[in-house]
C-alpha cells in the first residue's frame, strides 16, 4: 500500500514496560517534527517514551504513580509545549470517515484498541471480543487507505511485529478494536521548536543522573538528587521534592563551596 506520510526511521519498541500511551503519544510528536527537519537539513534527538513516561509520572505522589491514561499524557504534553491541543471522539463517531477526516485534516490520533478473539465472537455473546486481552494497548493511528479501507496503526513493539512496526485495522472492525479514541493535533514549530529540543534534551540529563545515582558515594548522591531537583523544578516546572532538609541542604552546600 502506498501512504502519503514519510514515518519514524525506528519504530520504538516499549518491551516490557507498561508504557505504552507515553511510546504512541512520542511517536506522534515525533512524527509530526520528523519531516521539518528533514526539511531544513537538520537533525533531532527524539522524544523517548520512556523518558516521557518518567517525566509525566514525576508530577504525581509516588504511591499513585504508574500506567498513563491518554489525558495524563496528553495534558502534559500540551502543557510543555509538545502539542499544540488534543480533543476526545465520542464512541459513536468512531468511524472510517471520522478517522480519514481527522488525517486530512493533518491531525493524527491516539487510540486504545482491544484484541478481538474472532473464535469467541457469536450473535448472542458479541463482548467476548474482548476476553483475550482485559487492557487496553494504546498506538498512534497516522493513515488509512481508501482502497483496502484500512486505518494504518503505529506499535511501540519494534519493526519485527506486524508489517514492520505498524499494523491495519479495517473499517469495519473500527467499532469492536478502538475503545478510545483521542485527535492530536500538531504545535507551532517557529515558536516552539528549539524550546522542545530544549526540553527533550534537559529529559535525557534528568535521566541520566536517575540512572548513575545509585553509583555514586553519599555526598555524590546527594549532589545528584539535588540537581535533578534543581532541573525539574526551575527548567520544567515539576514540583520534584527534594529529600533534605533545609538546614542540611545549607550544611551541604557550604561544605562544598
Amino acid at each position: 500500500m502506498n501512504y502519503r506520510r514519510q514515518w519514524l526511521k525506528t519504530i520504538p519498541n516499549q518491551r516490557d514496560e507498561a508504557a505504552c500511551t507515553a511510546f504512541a503519544l512520542c511517536s506522534i510528536i515525533n512524527g509530526f517534527k520528523d519531516p521539518k527537519y528533514k526539511a531544513e537539513g537538520l537533525e533531532r534527538e527524539y522524544l523517548n517514551g520512556s523518558d516521557f513516561f518518567a517525566l509525566v509520572n514525576s508530577k504525581y505522589p509516588e504511591d499513585i504513580q504508574g500506567p498513563l491514561t491518554s489525558t495524563q499524557a496528553l495534558v502534559y504534553a500540551k502543557e510543555m509545549g509538545y502539542i499544540k491541543d488534543y480533543s476526545t471522539i465520542k464512541l459513536d463517531q468512531i468511524t472510517y470517515d471520522m478517522f480519514k477526516l481527522v488525517f486530512k485534516a493533518g491531525a493524527l490520533l491516539i487510540l486504545n484498541v482491544n484484541k478481538i478473539d474472532r473464535e469467541k465472537i457469536t450473535p448472542s455473546n458479541p463482548v467476548a471480543q474482548f476476553a483475550k486481552w482485559g487492557v487496553p494497548h494504546a498506538v498512534a493511528g497516522v493513515d488509512y487507505d481508501d482502497e483496502n479501507q484500512v486505518i494504518k496503526i503505529l506499535n511501540s513493539r519494534g519493526e519485527e511485529f506486524g508489517d514492520k512496526g505498524y499494523f491495519y485495522i479495517k473499517a469495519s472492525d473500527l467499532a469492536q478494536m478502538v475503545s478510545r479514541a483521542q485527535i492530536v493535533f500538531d504545535s507551532s514549530d517557529k515558536e516552539n521548536m528549539a524550546k522542545l529540543n530544549y526540553r527533550n534534551m534537559l529529559s535525557k540529563a534528568i535521566k541520566i543522573i536517575s540512572d548513575q545515582w545509585k553509583y555514586g558515594t553519599e555526598e555524590e548522591k546527594k549532589a545528584m538528587n539535588f540537581a535533578n531537583t534543581m532541573i525539574r523544578k526551575l527548567c520544567l516546572g515539576q514540583n520534584h521534592q527534594y529529600n533534605m532538609s533545609k538546614a542540611d541542604l545549607f550544611k551541604f552546600i557550604n561544605k562544598h563551596f
